[in-house]
């Protein structure tokens, strides 16, 4: 299995011989593991029960089906996971957990179907977030880049990324600090979705060559261009097109 946040040492099953009880173990910082939606520490071992649902990496979900447990078997729905991963996510969310109190705050003056509505958005918006901080944290490291879910003090409020480089690390807490951050980009949840695809393809690129991969600026999902800068591709393209078609046309003539 290969994946964000899935090491060549990501976890270890045991049984227990004499119990023939199960448990999980996560083996290595970089591993993300968790069970029905708490994440473990490094080296933290849990007891596994029927029906218990495994997260490993950001890819895959898995639920352990054991009937020599002695549990009632399982109906057809009790296998499914659709919707489960994303309540999940929650419990471990740095975006989640910087927002949750002002969130509560918000929703409280909505309507119940504003309040779904915006809740849902936040929701992704905090999963992608955290996605796009571990694919950055891996992949470019040196661009000192954090992503953050704010929403506007606008009524009703909108969900809204705020891209920010912070040489000093997200979690920079001395004041003399905060000078050097510097809110690069204001992005929506779907411009966050879009790039956080192109980032995914990026880290699957790198682990397929296990080379450095150049980016162009234009391609490049942590870079937003300027109005000028693609005006500038833009023309350059057009040239090159013209320089072509007239190259076409010399070589047809007889």
């Amino acid at each position: 299995l290969k994946g964000i946040g899935m090491p060549d040492f990501l976890c270890r099953l045991d049984q227990n011989l004499d119990t023939h009880a199960l448990s999980i173990t996560r083996l290595s910082i970089g591993a993300r593991v968790a069970v029905n939606g708490r994440m473990l520490e490094p080296h933290q071992t849990r007891e596994l029960q029927n029906n218990d649902k495994i997260f490993l990496g950001r890819t895959y979900v898995l639920k352990l089906v054991w009937p020599a447990s002695g549990a009632a078997p399982l109906n057809q729905s009790d296998l499914v996971l659709q919707g489960e991963e994303e309540d999940a996510h929650l419990d471990n969310s740095p975006s989640w957990t910087s927002l949750e109190v002002y969130v509560g705050q918000v929703v409280r003056q909505m309507s119940a179907a504003a309040a779904t509505s915006l809740l849902k958005e936040i929701k992704l918006a905090c999963r992608y977030t955290d996605e796009a901080n571990e694919l950055t944290a891996e992949c470019k490291p040196q661009s000192h880049l954090q992503f953050e879910v704010d929403l506007t003090s606008t009524f009703p409020p909108c969900v809204a990324i705020r891209v920010i480089f912070c040489p000093q690390g997200k979690d920079c807490q001395h004041e003399d600090d905060w000078e050097t951050i510097e809110n690069k980009y204001l992005w929506s949840t779907g411009q966050l979705y879009e790039r956080l695809e192109r980032m995914r393809d990026y880290w699957r690129e790198t682990q397929q060559s296990r080379e450095r991969v150049e980016l162009q600026a234009l391609e490049d999902p942590w870079y937003e261009a300027a109005p000028d800068e693609i005006f500038q591709r833009l023309r350059q393209w057009e040239s090159l097109a013209e320089e072509l078609s007239e190259m076409a046309k010399t070589a047809q003539q007889p």
